[in-house]
């Protein structure tokens, strides 16, 4: 029921076997990465948040981001002023 071109995001510390099948059940194709336990610290885990007045600003924050972190690093969610139906 939900509308084409849609993107669904699961993420969590743990996932429990019978999460993990409802996963592949809903999106047996997706991408998933997984980290070693060892690699993952409450220390090394850093939130940020950005409030940006307008796309340009939006689009300047995040191409900052980006410079400085590989994607496997981050998960980067925004607010989007329209949405393309």
């Amino acid at each position: 029921m939900l509308p084409p071109g849609v993107q669904n995001v699961l993420f969590s510390a743990t996932f429990p076997d019978h999460v993990k099948e409802f996963a592949n059940d809903f999106a047996p194709e997706a991408n998933q990465i997984f980290l070693k336990k060892e690699e993952v610290t409450v220390e090394a885990i850093k939130q940020l948040y950005l409030e940006c007045d307008g796309e340009e600003q939006k689009y300047n924050a995040l191409s900052a981001l980006y410079d400085i972190m590989s994607i496997g690093q981050s998960i980067v969610f925004c607010k989007v002023s329209s949405f393309d139906r």
